[in-house]
């Protein structure tokens, strides 16, 4: 058998990267009415920065923080004040 035969073939990060994040935004996407593309593009900037680093505590570090900062905007009951800031 040839050499190359026998080798697995490497799967393609960039796919990969792509067909996770759409699978986490599809999944979630009845949460707290974020959109799935919302989602869908941090997925992918998370993704793409685990993919090209291959360290994962700076992604850990910051998805608790966006969890905490939206624990803390529901607890407060800033959700209307948040909103006026972004959408005018």
């Amino acid at each position: 058998m040839a050499r190359s035969a026998r080798r697995k073939s490497r799967p393609n990060p960039s796919r990969e990267l792509e067909h996770v994040s759409g699978a986490y935004a599809d999944r979630r996407r009845s949460d707290n009415n974020v959109t799935p593309t919302f989602r869908g593009v941090v997925g992918l900037v998370l993704g793409a920065i685990f993919a090209s680093t291959g360290r994962i505590f700076l992604l850990m570090v910051t998805h608790a923080g966006f969890d905490l900062t939206a624990l803390a905007i529901i607890y407060w009951n800033l959700e209307s004040d948040v909103a006026h800031l972004v959408f005018r």
